[in-house]
């Protein structure tokens, strides 16, 4: 029997053996447990809290060593899109609520620094979403390394994106910052209600390619058959900068190779 139930008991006996004279001593009672309620709710909602930060914390990680500092070519269908991924975009796949500017809040989770206080959730972030979100996010910024969709005109409650890609579990949604901009960023995770309806077309992605953005040509191979590359591109007169001859399987590269000063 716990705490809270024996308490209850004894107001209630209190109550039928002694009437309003022990009225004084029921209020502290009832104070007691509303005190303890309250500080079990609290510490059960903190936990909750550091539970999703520390995904956060573990996600960010792979985001800055698959994503951040890079753009990305995605082929499908002889057509291809350019994405890339920003510090500043990494808060916005997360899900929570932050007073933190979003630079700041990718820095402290990267660090591992991010703690429970850094975050909090609204109606329009609530809890049970940012949980779930949160679970896949290291699946999501592993989307561009295994088999996936690029779905176009992506339907949403609450807004629409160009272009989105999926594993059908998860997709990320794009869109352009300005309209004479060519490449795409990642504006939003979901982890719901993935239905074919809500695309206008989709398309098996053929390749991923990556580079540096302090480069000018593409020269890792993120996903796709290396060996059909040249003639896939030839078939589709694809160039977008692509050096054929010096591509890298990114899986064949020592990571450790790589600057930690990307620009952004």
């Amino acid at each position: 029997m716990g705490w809270n139930h024996t308490l209850i008991v004894n107001i209630l006996y209190l109550r039928a053996v002694g009437g309003y004279k022990n009225r004084d001593l029921i209020s502290v009672l009832f104070f007691i447990i509303r005190g303890f309620t309250f500080m079990k709710n609290k510490k059960s909602i903190n936990n909750a809290k550091k539970n999703i930060v520390n995904k956060i914390n573990n996600s960010a990680v792979i985001y800055k060593n698959n994503l951040v500092g890079k753009t990305f070519l995605l082929l499908y269908d002889g057509k291809n899109i350019e994405v890339s991924f920003k510090d500043e975009n990494f808060l916005h796949l997360c899900g929570v609520e932050t007073n933190l500017y979003a630079k700041d809040f990718y820095k402290k989770a990267v660090k591992r620094t991010l703690g429970y206080k850094d975050i909090y959730f609204t109606n329009v972030h609530p809890y049970k979403l940012a949980d779930k979100k949160t679970n896949f996010l290291s699946q999501a910024f592993l989307l561009l390394k295994n088999e996936s969709l690029v779905v176009t005109d992506v339907k949403t409650q609450s807004k629409n994106y160009k272009i989105g890609t999926t594993d059908c579990n998860i997709l990320l949604c794009f869109d352009k910052i300005a309209q004479n901009q060519n490449i795409f960023i990642p504006y939003s995770l979901r982890v719901k209600n993935i239905n074919a309806n809500k695309f206008k077309n989709i398309y098996e992605v053929d390749y991923v390619l990556s580079k540096k953005n302090n480069e000018k040509q593409y020269n890792f191979l993120e996903y796709g058959d290396e060996s059909k590359l040249e003639d896939y591109l030839i078939k589709y007169n694809i160039k977008n900068n692509i050096n054929i001859n010096k591509i890298i399987d990114i899986d064949n590269y020592d990571i450790d190779q790589e600057e930690d000063d990307y620009e952004r």
